[in-house]
C-alpha cells in the first residue's frame, strides 16, 4: 500500500508536468496508474506486438514473448525475425533468426532468450516474411529506413529491481545491475512513475561521489577493514560511515583503511543506480590476500554482537590461515561504551532541538531513539540503554526500536509509557549508525505505519532528526578506540615501551602544569575579592593534574609489567611418554613473571599449533596420544595485566614419540 500510494503520487506529479510542458489540460483516474504498459513494442507501426511479455531470468538472459498481427493480403505471414541490421546479409540474418510459431489468423509468435544487455535499448530488427502467392520466394524484408525493437516497460523495470535485490552475489551480478539501470533509464517520466519499486532509482539520497568506496588496491601489509551493514542513501553514508572511516584512518596512518558491506542488497542497489561498486566482506577479503596484508584489524561498525555480527565473524575466520586477523569490539560492547553512546547521542539531541542539555529540555518533550531491534540474545543492549538514560538521570529519554525486539522497545509500548509521563511533544532520532532508510521511512516517514505518524495519532507533536550515530564525533572516538584494542595484539615489545616513554614524557610535562597550579593558588590566597573564586579554580587544577599524574603512573606500571613478561619465556621444558593412556609429561621451571602456563602441540615442527592445555602448575599431562607418532611441544607463560592476557615468549620446541 506503501508503494502503491507513492507510485500514484509520481504518477499525478509526472503527468501534470507533461500536462504543462504540452499546454493541454489532462484528466487523471486511478485506471491511468495501473494501465497496463507493453513490454515490447516497435517504431514500425504495421509490426506493432500483441500480447507481449518480457521474463527476467536468473542467468542475465531475459525470455521474450510476443505476438504480430498479420497485414496486407500479399503477406502470409512473418515466419522469421532477426536482432540484426537490415543491411546486413542474409546469411548473417539466417543465422541470427528466430522462427516463429504461425497462428491460424496468420498472426506469428515469437518466443526467445535475450541477454539482459538488450533490455532498455533500440535494438535493430529485420523480419522475414512469406508471401501469399506462392510462386514468390520468401525473403527478408527492406524498409526504406532502419527499425527497432525495444524490451523495456515499468513491470520489466520491477523485475530486474527484484533480481538484483538478493542477500547473495554471483557471476551474474554486474549485468544485471547495469541492465536494470538501463531499462529505468530506457523509460520516459510518464513510465518510470508506474514502476513500483520507484524510489529504487528515483529517489534522491543525494551525491554518491561525495562517498569513497575505499576499494582501491595497493593496501599494504597493515589494513584496517571497517564492516558496516551500509545504506544506500548517499549524503548519509558520507556522513557517517565514511566519517567513522576517515577517524580511523586519521588515528591510525600506519594502516590502509578499507571498506567492506555486509549487505549484498544495498551494494547492489548503489552499483545500479550510482555506478559505484562496494566490496562485500568476501570480496574485501580477497582484495587483501591478493594485496599481501600480513596483519588485518577488522573492525565493525555494528551497535552489538548479534546475528549480523556472528555471521561477518564467521566468513572473516575463514581466512585465518592468510592473516593474522584481529577484531575490534561493536559499539555498545561494555558498561562504559554505553555510558559514552547515552551520554553522546543525549547530547547531540538536545541540541539539536535547541536546548543546551538532555536535563535542560522542555519538561513536556520526551526524546525517543529508534533501534533496529533484534531477536538475538544480545537485544539486552538495548534493555540496558534504556537502564543507562535512567542511571545518569535522563528521565526524558526512551529507548525504542523498529522491530519491536525486545517486546519494552516496541512503539505502542513507548506511545503508553510516555503518555503516562504526561509529556506532549516527542523528538525522534535513530540510534542507528546511519541514518538510513529505517530513519527516513520507518521512523520519520509520512505513512501510517511509521512511528511518527503513530505518535501524532495520539495527539503528540513530533520533531525528526535524520541524523546517524556516525556523525557524532564522540561515537566515532569509541570506534577508534575499539580499534586501538583489537590492534594491541600485533604490537611489538618496541611499541609498547614508546608508549610507556610516552607516558614518562607526559608526567615531565604533569609536573609543570602542577607546579603552575600551586602557583596559582599561592597568587590567589595573596587576593581578596577574587582570592576565594581564583583559589577554587587554582585547587580544581590541581587535584585534575594530580588525578591525571596517578593514571598516568598506573599506566607506566601496567605497561612495565606487560614488558617484564613479554621479555621472559618459560624453560626447562622436559616431555616424557608413557604407555599408559599413551600420555605425554611436560614439566618446566617455575616463572615467577606469570600467572599461568599455556601448553600448545602440533604433528610437525612448522604445523600447526593447537592449544591444548592451560595450567597454572608447571606441570601437564595429555593423553591419547597415537602410539609411534611424533610430537612437538612448545609452552608459552602468561598473566593478567589491566585486563588484559600478556604471553611470554614462546618456549624451545620438545619433540617426543607417544609410546
Amino acid at each position: 500500500m506503501k508503494k502503491k500510494f507513492r507510485r500514484l503520487l509520481s504518477v499525478i506529479t509526472a503527468l501534470a508536468v507533461a500536462a504543462t510542458m504540452t499546454g493541454s489540460i489532462m484528466s487523471l483516474s486511478y485506471a491511468d496508474e495501473t494501465e497496463p504498459q507493453a513490454d515490447v513494442t516497435t517504431t514500425l507501426g504495421m509490426f506493432t506486438p500483441q500480447n507481449s511479455s518480457v521474463t527476467v531470468n536468473d542467468n542475465a538472459t531475459a525470455t521474450v514473448e510476443f505476438t504480430i498481427p498479420l497485414k496486407g493480403s500479399t503477406v502470409k505471414c512473418y515466419d522469421k525475425i532477426a536482432l540484426v541490421e537490415q543491411t546486413e546479409s542474409d546469411e548473417v540474418k539466417d543465422a541470427a533468426a528466430v522462427e516463429a510459431i504461425v497462428n491460424e489468423d496468420g498472426s506469428s509468435t515469437f518466443k526467445f532468450d535475450v541477454n539482459v544487455d538488450k533490455l532498455g535499448k533500440q535494438i535493430p530488427f529485420s523480419t522475414h516474411r512469406v508471401y501469399t502467392d506462392e510462386t514468390k520466394a520468401a525473403e527478408w524484408n527492406t524498409w526504406s529506413a532502419q527499425h527497432y525493437i525495444t524490451f523495456d516497460s515499468p513491470s520489466v523495470v520491477d523485475q530486474m529491481i527484484e533480481k538484483i535485490y538478493v542477500q547473495s552475489r554471483n557471476e551474474y551480478t554486474d549485468d544485471m545491475c547495469a541492465a536494470a539501470k538501463a531499462c529505468w533509464d530506457g523509460l520516459s517520466a510518464e513510465q518510470q512513475a508506474l514502476v513500483e519499486e520507484y524510489d529504487y532509482y528515483g529517489a534522491d539520497t543525494g551525491d554518491a561521489s561525495k562517498d569513497d568506496p575505499l576499494n582501491k588496491d595497493g593496501i599494504g601489509e597493515k589494513e584496517l577493514l571497517v564492516v558496516s551493514f551500509g545504506t544506500s542513501f548517499n549524503d548519509n553514508r558520507a556522513a557517517t560511515i565514511g566519517a567513522i572511516e576517515k577517524a580511523l584512518a586519521d588515528a591510525y596512518p600506519g594502516y590502509s583503511v578499507r571498506r567492506a558491506f555486509t549487505a549484498q542488497i544495498i551494494i547492489n542497489h548503489i552499483q545500479s543506480r550510482d555506478g559505484y561498486r562496494i566490496d562485500n566482506v568476501e570480496q574485501a577479503m580477497e582484495r587483501a590476500v591478493a594485496n599481501g596484508v600480513k596483519k588485518m584489524v577488522v573492525q565493525p561498525t555494528h551497535l552489538m554482537s548479534g546475528a549480523e555480527y556472528d555471521e561477518l565473524k564467521e566468513a572473516i575466520n575463514k581466512y585465518v590461515d592468510k592473516i593474522e586477523i584481529s577484531y575490534g569490539t561493536p559499539l555498545l560492547n561494555t558498561d562504559a561504551d554505553r555510558t559514552s553512546v547515552a551520554k553522546a547521542v543525549a547530547k547531540a539531541a538536545a541540541q539539536d532541538a535547541g536546548y543546551t542539555g538532555i536535563t535542560a529540555a522542555d519538561k513536556n518533550t520526551a526524546f525517543v531513539f529508534l533501534g533496529h531491534g533484534t531477536s538475538h540474545e544480545n537485544q539486552k543492549r538495548y534493555t540496558q540503554m534504556q537502564q543507562k538514560f535512567e542511571a545518569l538521570g535522563y528521565d526524558n529519554c526512551y529507548m525504542g526500536t523498529v522491530e519491536g525486539e525486545p517486546e519494552a522497545t516496541s512503539v505502542e509500548n513507548i506511545i503508553s509509557v510516555v503518555k503516562a509521563a504526561g509529556y506532549t511533544k516527542i523528538v525522534l532520532r535513530p540510534l542507528m549508525v546511519v541514518a538510513g532508510d529505517h530513519a527516513n521511512n520507518d521512523m520519520a516517514g509520512d505513512d501510517d505505519d511509521s512511528w511518527k505518524s503513530m505518535f501524532e495519532a495520539e495527539g503528540f507533536k513530533v520533531e525528526c532528526q535524520i541524523n546517524g550515530l556516525g556523525e557524532i564525533a564522540a561515537i566515532q572516538k569509541i570506534y577508534v578506540q575499539h580499534a586501538n584494542t583489537a590492534m594491541d595484539v600485533f604490537k611489538t615489545t618496541e611499541e609498547i615501551a614508546a608508549e610507556r616513554d610516552a607516558a614518562l614524557e607526559k608526567i615531565q610535562a604533569d609536573e609543570t602544569a602542577l607546579a603552575e597550579a600551586e602557583a596559582a593558588l599561592a597568587e590567589a590566597e595573596a587576593a581578596k575579592a577574587e582570592a576565594e573564586k581564583a583559589k577554587a579554580a587554582a585547587e580544581k587544577a590541581l587535584e585534575q593534574e594530580k588525578k591525571a599524574r596517578s593514571q598516568v603512573e598506573l599506566q607506566v606500571k601496567n605497561l612495565n609489567a606487560k614488558l617484564t613478561v613479554m621479555s621472559t619465556k618459560v624453560t626447562g621444558v622436559k616431555a616424557t611418554a608413557y604407555k599408559t593412556s599413551h600420555k605425554i609429561t611436560l614439566k618446566w621451571t617455575k616463572n615467577t613473571k606469570v600467572t599461568g602456563y599455556k601448553v600448545y602441540r602440533a604433528t610437525s615442527l612448522n604445523g600447526t599449533y593447537k592449544l591444548v592445555k592451560t595450567t597454572t602448575s608447571k606441570t601437564a599431562t595429555i593423553k591419547n596420544h597415537k602410539k609411534g607418532k611424533t610430537y612437538y611441544y612448545k609452552v608459552f607463560g602468561y598473566k593478567k595485566i589491566a585486563g588484559k592476557t600478556v604471553y611470554t615468549k614462546t618456549s624451545a620446541i620438545r619433540v617426543i614419540k607417544a609410546k
